[in-house]
């Protein structure tokens, strides 16, 4: 386990008149309010080959336990030199706070191995015309693109655009049995108890994977939200891995409070920058 940190601005490259040179040193002091009272002891972090300032994982315990009574970061050039800047805590407690509170017992992962699907041609908008306007409060206005998805001899995945919502993209999931009849899909999920769908966020469907993925942002940039993948086992889509972020402060993706994650099994995915 490691933490890394990037400073962005006043960084020069040691070239050219006038030009900070980089540091290759800085140190982390956990601090009160807007005075420079120190929380606990400074860390020394080191300038890593990925332009990021890295600390020892074995000064994270120590560090942690500050954080949680501090209120900025200081970043310093030295022990007695000038504050090069703060860093606000606010967000990174609050999400402490709720890992904590969301703590439980180590417990067997579910392990099985998804089953590929195979991408149809496009699928008929009559036959979903009903259920859009039911849970997409709209019009086809000429007919969206469905999308068709073998997942048995006699099962198919529907999907269509429905609406934008705030930064997310709705998309409409359906199942199609044998006898031509859709009916709407709704997943599991750990954070949202009664399930998600049949509106999806930002839908990823990846047939060759076998799985589908649910992402909800709950601001644009994207650094907050939920996240979730389902795989086909055959029978139907098992929940493998949700991981939530609910303070925006500017997390990325491998920093998200992991809810539940699949057996070692289950198919990776391939991985979404942030949109």
């Amino acid at each position: 386990m490691e933490l890394s940190v990037q400073i962005d601005e006043g960084r020069g490259h040691g070239q050219g008149p006038g030009v900070e040179p980089v540091r290759r040193e800085i140190l982390l002091e956990p601090a009160r309010g807007d005075s420079e009272d120190p929380v606990g002891a400074h860390l020394v972090a080191r300038l890593g080959d990925d332009g990021r300032y890295q600390i020892d994982a074995r000064s994270l315990p120590a560090l942690i336990t500050d954080l949680q009574s501090a209120d900025v970061m200081l970043v310093r050039e030295s022990a007695v030199g000038p504050v090069l800047g703060r860093v606000s805590l606010d967000g990174l407690r609050q999400a402490l706070a709720f890992a904590q509170g969301s703590r439980t017992n180590a417990r067997p992962l579910p392990n099985f191995a998804p089953r590929p699907f195979t991408r149809l041609e496009r699928g008929d908008t009559k036959r979903a015309t009903a259920l859009h306007r039911q849970h997409c409060n709209d019009e086809l206005g000429g007919g969206p693109r469905v999308e068709m998805f073998r997942l048995s001899p006699d099962r198919q995945l529907w999907t269509m655009p429905c609406r934008p919502s705030g930064s997310n993209q709705k998309v409409l999931a359906m199942t199609g049995a044998g006898n031509g009849r859709l009916s709407t899909l709704v997943l599991s999920s750990i954070v949202d108890h009664d399930g998600i769908g049949p509106d999806f966020s930002n839908l990823l469907v990846q047939p060759e994977l076998g799985t589908i993925e649910d992402y909800h942002k709950t601001r644009g940039t994207g650094d907050c939200g939920i996240r979730r993948r389902w795989a086909w086992n055959g029978g139907r889509f098992v929940l493998v891995s949700e991981v939530f972020m609910p303070v925006c402060f500017g997390a990325g993706h491998s920093q998200w409070l992991r809810v539940h994650m699949s057996g070692p099994h289950s198919a990776a995915g391939v991985r979404r920058s942030a949109c």
